[in-house]
């Protein structure tokens, strides 16, 4: 007898800010073609937060509003896999929202609450077309291109 209702996973794309931010790593990826590479790395802070506590006591700890956190890392695999951390959205792995978006892009305060797709897509495109992030992905994207082909060129004299 099946209790689970309406349980049905084989068809659940139920991950929207997941998706999102896969997307958006799709897109770099390819308009830097592959020079860049985007790594979305997701940490759960409890275990975080419980070992680096000096009181071991769960009682003593009050629960961190998002226990998880993905960070959208650029990476150079042609700077020694260089990372740039662009933003981190932290969540809670039972609801796709609220989360918060946490960048140091002044067009976007710290620690910036989304209630809603709509709001998360407004802070990230601020985020993502600021000038800070455009110049910062150019700066990466032209010395790890310029390396890449300086080594091309080192390979002829071996």
């Amino acid at each position: 007898m099946d209790l689970w209702g309406n349980l049905n996973l084989k068809d659940d794309n139920h991950h929207v800010v997941i998706s999102i931010l896969q997307e958006q790593a799709k897109l770099l990826e390819n308009k830097t073609e592959s020079v860049l590479k985007v790594r979305l790395e997701t940490v759960n802070l409890l275990p975080k937060m419980i070992s680096d506590s000096t009181y071991p006591s769960l009682e003593k700890q009050k629960k961190p509003r998002y226990p998880i956190a993905t960070n959208f890392n650029i990476v150079s695999p042609g700077l020694d896999n260089y990372t740039y951390t662009l933003f981190t959205v932290y969540h809670n792995p039972e609801t796709e929202f609220p989360v918060e978006l946490d960048t140091s892009i002044e067009e976007v305060a710290p620690h910036t609450p989304c209630d809603n797709e709509r709001e998360f897509l407004n802070h990230l495109h601020l985020v993502l077309s600021s000038e800070k992030v455009t110049n910062a992905i150019k700066t990466i994207y032209s010395k790890s291109k310029t390396l890449k082909a300086e080594v091309r060129k080192s390979d002829f004299f071996f």
